[in-house]
């Protein structure tokens, strides 16, 4: 093998190897944005834990108020009263 050769491919070694540190760098960026986003996930439904206990017939009605305040029927959660469905 001749010098030239041995340069050409130590050269071509470097590209690969900084091509493909780039492209593992990107990939980690890529899970951890992914973990971040998992983990926001999961802080909600942290919050939502009262939310999801059953209630006690026994408890606050002020502890009622502020769960259901919490969740207004303008996220998402619909509430039906016997008015409405009486209708």
């Amino acid at each position: 093998m001749t010098e030239t050769l041995i340069v050409w491919f130590q050269n071509r070694r470097t590209k690969w190897r900084k091509k493909h540190a780039a492209e593992m760098a990107t990939a980690k960026k890529k899970q951890d944005s992914e973990t971040e986003r998992l983990k926001g996930t999961s802080d909600n439904e942290d919050e939502d834990d009262d939310y999801n206990k059953p209630l006690d017939p026994n408890s606050d009605d002020e502890k009622i108020t502020q769960l259901l305040n919490k969740h207004k029927p303008g996220s998402g959660l619909l509430l039906h009263t016997s008015e409405n469905d009486s209708s």
